[in-house]
């Protein structure tokens, strides 16, 4: 017989009921007589259990006299006593075995080891801020006894310093691999049958097709309520990858200029493919709503402001992928006078502050901004030579000068773009030489369409052929960085930081890397009528019909989050980012760049049509 002290059901009791163990409910002043091994789960609650004192001797009796004991976050136990606790930021679990593999316990919280030294057969599982993907390649022979997570204090006694009472609706991960730290829990408690897991909190059941896709991603939007008043008043940044202890996943309530436009250009295209007058509607609310960012009197009219958090700060890669689909819709749709003053108006001061090779700061902040600092600026090399930071930026232009007509913009676009060809592939890498690629496949196409000048055409085949060869057999592609170049891999939670850790992590970016390509492919094809575009569009776009999230938790149903496991075909990654770690959801970057090129492909012959494109 099992015992279960908790104040809640968890799932360790779910788990027991699946596989038809059968438990009692407990509490501290119940006789112990009558089990075999007892379960204290204190992770129900953000601070550690604390034992009555009374049962306290009855644990210690009961385990000296032979019977088996696990204590979840609790104070104290024995020689272990907790100094505190802490949340689990870009920590994760290390288990203490062959493979040294890394599962995540997600935001939760856990307890601090004050005093207690245990042999190291009797670790199971420490806390590591390594940032590796899967596994470690060794670890310390002396853990420090402040990151035990999962430890014995004697033969019959062990102790998890991390909440694990709601790990499976917590979405711990990897999924099977958290299973088998439950496993190794139960089989100290003498319950050693194979264990059927829970089931998953979520599934990647293909999504029916398109408009279901489409649907979903509404439904999402609604259901999280992440549209404020219809998009009037902008739309949310979407959800943060900290997910709390009770399952909770924080929302991002940031209003930034980027998301709004992204989001206006997904709802337009989602009112046109399900002829839905309601749609067009808020995506024209969410435009009126992104065009509040940019400033349009005074000397410096035209600066486009991150967001609302960030007033002064000044971003061209994230401004371009505000304008790009209020410009592209302008062009298919026919133009309206207040939109071409509002795109010229922009794209006149973002060249006041483009270097004369046509690259742009990374960033630039308001209070920078007066006469000498232009000058400065328009006469030195950019400073980030970075398809991340500079290759929309140059798309944007390009479209403008297809809009509008002045050559300032057909001029610095181009030359902007030859900049970073003449370093290719040596660009300035953020995340990740993948990163790089992906970013390079819709501006190069925008370049060629525009300009009909082939080296363009060439430059986008090579791209596309170094991208191609990071492609894993599910039709992501995959992390690469020749040479360990990039700038935010080697950070560990102080900064943001790239997922991947070392070549050949077989991990995915929804979020800086993966995600721009069905739209990116779209354009490919549209620009050269060359098969692999479209073979590589519809290929892209069926990954992510595959990966689409399917969930009774609205947080997650319907989206795709950062970090895709591609060998294990889930969500997961290292937390070693700090602003937007594995598990976040972007409302712009993510759900409404991937919605969009779902639904361009298969509007494509419209879209030709609408561009003029034989």
């Amino acid at each position: 017989m099992i015992g279960i002290v908790s104040d809640k059901k968890t799932d360790l009791h779910f788990l027991l009921e699946q596989n038809g163990i059968q438990y009692t409910q407990i509490n501290m002043k119940d006789r112990l007589d009558d089990y075999e091994a007892i379960m204290v789960l204190g992770g129900t609650a953000p601070t550690p259990l604390e034992l009555d004192l009374e049962f306290y001797d009855a644990l210690e009796k009961f385990t000296d006299q032979g019977g088996k004991l696990f204590l979840e976050y609790v104070a104290s136990f024995g020689p272990y006593l907790s100094e505190g606790i802490k949340p689990l930021t870009n920590e994760r679990l290390v288990m203490i075995n062959d493979n040294y593999d890394l599962v995540s316990a997600q935001y939760s919280y856990r307890t601090i080891n004050f005093n207690y030294n245990a042999p190291k057969d009797f670790i199971i599982a420490a806390f590591s801020t390594e940032h590796a993907h899967e596994s470690l390649k060794t670890i310390e022979d002396n853990i420090e006894p402040r990151n035990y997570a999962i430890f014995k204090v004697s033969e019959n006694v062990l102790i998890s310093n991390v909440q694990l009472s709601f790990y499976n609706r917590n979405r711990y991960a990897p999924i099977n691999k958290f299973h088998s730290v439950i496993a190794s829990i139960m089989k100290h408690l003498s319950i050693e049958d194979s264990l059927l897991p829970l089931p998953s909190p979520y599934s990647l059941e293909k999504t029916k097709d398109s408009k279901e896709a489409v649907q979903k991603i509404l439904n999402w939007f609604d259901q999280n309520h992440l549209l404020l008043e219809k998009g009037k008043k902008g739309v949310l940044e979407g959800f943060g990858s900290e997910i709390y202890y009770d399952g909770k996943q924080r929302l991002a309530t940031t209003l930034r200029a980027d998301c709004i436009g992204e989001a206006a250009g997904f709802y337009y295209w989602a009112g046109k493919f399900l002829k839905r007058d309601d749609l067009i509607e808020i995506s024209e609310n969410l435009f009126k709503s992104s065009k509040e960012f940019v400033i349009k009197e005074g000397p410096y009219q035209g600066f486009v402001r991150w967001s609302n958090i960030a007033l002064e700060s000044n971003y061209g890669d994230d401004v371009a992928r505000m304008l790009i689909p209020l410009i592209l819709i302008n062009l298919i749709e026919g133009s309206s006078e207040e939109d071409i003053d509002l795109i010229e108006l922009v794209c006149d001061f973002h060249l006041k502050t483009t270097g004369i090779d046509g690259l742009r700061r990374s960033r630039i902040e308001f209070s920078q901004l007066n006469t000498k600092f232009i000058e400065k600026v328009k006469f030195e090399k950019g400073s980030s030579p970075s398809a991340h930071y500079n290759s929309y930026y140059h798309a944007m232009l390009l479209l403008a000068y297809k809009l509008i007509g002045k050559r300032e913009y057909l001029d610095y676009g181009l030359k902007g773009l030859d900049t970073l060809l003449d370093i290719y592939p040596d660009t300035l890498r953020e995340q990740s030489q993948t990163q790089e690629e992906a970013r390079l496949i819709f501006p190069l196409s925008i370049a060629y369409w525009i300009s009909s000048n082939v080296k363009y055409k060439k430059a986008l085949d090579q791209v596309f052929e170094d991208l191609i060869s990071r492609k894993n057999e599910n039709g992501c592609f995959v992390e690469w960085d020749t040479g360990y170049k990039a700038v935010m891999r080697h950070t560990k939670g102080d900064g943001e930081c790239s997922l991947l850790a070392r070549n050949g992590d077989k991990v995915a970016d929804l979020l800086y890397t993966n995600n721009w390509l069905p739209v990116g492919f779209v354009f490919a094809y549209i620009a050269t009528n060359d098969p692999k575009y479209l073979e590589e569009a519809n290929s892209i776009v069926e990954f992510m019909l595959r990966t689409q999230i399917h969930s009774k938790n609205k947080t997650i149903d319907g989206v795709w989050m950062r970090a895709f496991d591609s060998k294990l075909f889930e969500y997961y990654g290292s937390p070693a980012d700090k602003g937007w770690g594995p598990y976040c959801i972007e409302s712009g970057w993510t759900v409404s760049q991937i919605g969009t090129g779902i639904i361009l492909l298969e509007l494509l012959d419209e879209l030709k049509i609408g561009l003029e494109v034989k």
